[in-house]
């Protein structure tokens, strides 16, 4: 009986999936808008855009579609949509009340940001494999294109430091460094793990040559921790791992030398010497000083209102870069319990699914995956967003929120049917 239910179960995983025309659609115009910066560096529109706007508004049709076709859209009850939907509304009220409604664009932006994270929730697991690997492809050209246009970019860098700088442009390149690593860790085919492994190579070299400090750290330290968690622990990932790290380590001390990586090495040394004297250190503590003096850490400064309280202080930067930070300095001490409870609820997602996919490991091998490159996206995602960008441009973040709610269901969903197999046979 067992041994029929386990070919049941894998004759039922193995089918191969062909994704719809408009599914594919879908999924490239997530693909896009996840890549956002690389379109603005390619088309040289450096402030939002037409191309934008009209992703954007493709996107939220699709949305739309969906409404219309099957008339109400499930969506998780949960802590993460409470808690959303309690910084729209408290954004909302503080905007109204202070009487600063020029702020209404800011506003609509993070709406939007929240619809296509609902739209990204409808997407079924082959839809969110696509992505994945679309954003793979998608990188290898970027990369290329940048490669051969090093020094226009660099021009760019140079003449548009207002509108632009090395964040921008290698932001999409870390995101797809973080995926091809696990991509080569854990893919089934061949031709897959060598082409992740080339376009990391790739990637990495195009990230030394823009001094992206976080971009390059970031996926080695995710790709450490993913790699000891049960899912994929096996010797054959550590030896490839091992292979890599050194690789990266040779690519490292050849940059050394040159005049382009000396300041990636300064700053990198500072990071681990002289903490406190980095900038965004300095940032955090000046903020958040303000913030708990005469008691503006109970209902905030006000929506949007971060770049004129560091202007008054004397600041140059716009916002606290630091989502928990800016959330609790403008929302006050009620978005920042807000924030730590949906943090609580993701982790718990997180942990039930691992449990899940460690007990059956050989049932749930796509799902797995996909697990994977999901739970890196988000945790590259959040620790770049806890030390740059502001909380109303988190579209990518919100996206991989959406993604680990949606997987979570899923196997959920294919454990309780799996189970009622089991009974019939």
């Amino acid at each position: 009986m067992m041994s029929n239910y386990n070919l049941n179960e894998s004759i039922l995983k193995e089918i191969p999936i062909k994704l719809k025309f408009i599914e594919n659609i879908e999924c490239i115009l997530l693909v896009m808008i996840l890549n956002m910066n690389a379109i603005r560096v390619m088309t040289k529109t450096l402030n939002s855009s037409i191309i934008n706007y009209i992703i954007y508004a493709l996107f939220v049709m699709c949305l739309l579609r969906n409404v219309l076709k099957y008339k109400c859209i499930n969506i998780n009850i949960d802590f993460i949509t409470l808690g959303t939907l309690f910084i729209i509304f408290s954004s909302l009220i503080s905007i109204l009340i202070r009487n600063q409604l020029d702020y209404i664009s800011v506003w609509s932006k993070f709406i939007i940001c929240i619809l296509i994270s609902i739209k990204a929730f409808t997407f079924n697991k082959y839809q969110i494999n696509k992505v994945f690997e679309y954003v793979i492809y998608f990188n290898i050209f970027y990369s290329t294109y940048i490669i051969y246009n090093i020094q226009d970019i660099n021009s760019l860098l140079r003449y548009n430091k207002e509108l632009i700088n090395y964040l921008v442009v290698t932001l999409p390149i870390g995101f797809s460094l973080t995926i091809s690593l696990i991509y080569m860790l854990t893919e089934n085919k061949r031709i897959k793990r060598v082409i992740s492994f080339f376009s990391s190579l790739l990637f990495i070299l195009v990230l030394l040559n823009f001094q992206a400090r976080s971009n390059i750290l970031f996926p080695i330290i995710i790709v450490l921790f993913i790699l000891f968690k049960d899912s994929i622990k096996k010797s054959s990932n550590i030896i490839k791992l091992i292979i890599f790290i050194s690789i990266i380590l040779i690519l490292f001390s050849l940059s050394k030398e040159q005049s382009y990586s000396q300041d990636l090495f300064t700053r990198m040394e500072r990071l681990l010497i002289d903490i406190k004297s980095e900038p965004r250190i300095v940032l955090y503590t000046n903020y958040l000083n303000y913030i708990l003096d005469k008691f503006r850490w109970i209902f905030g400064v006000g929506f949007n209102n971060s770049e004129i309280i560091l202007a008054n202080m004397g600041m140059i930067e716009t916002y606290p870069h630091n989502l928990i930070i800016e959330l609790f300095g403008e929302l006050g001490v009620f978005a920042l319990i807000i924030c730590i409870i949906m943090s609580i609820n993701i982790y718990i997602y997180c942990k039930k699914a691992n449990r899940i996919l460690c007990c059956k490991r050989n049932v749930y091998g796509l799902e797995s995956r996909i697990y994977n490159y999901i739970l890196c996206g988000f945790m590259f995602y959040l620790m770049t967003y806890m030390k740059s960008y502001s909380i109303y441009d988190a579209y990518h973040l919100f996206i991989l929120i959406a993604f680990i709610v949606k997987i979570y269901t899923i196997i959920l969903a294919e454990k309780s049917y799996y189970r009622i197999i089991k009974v019939k046979i």
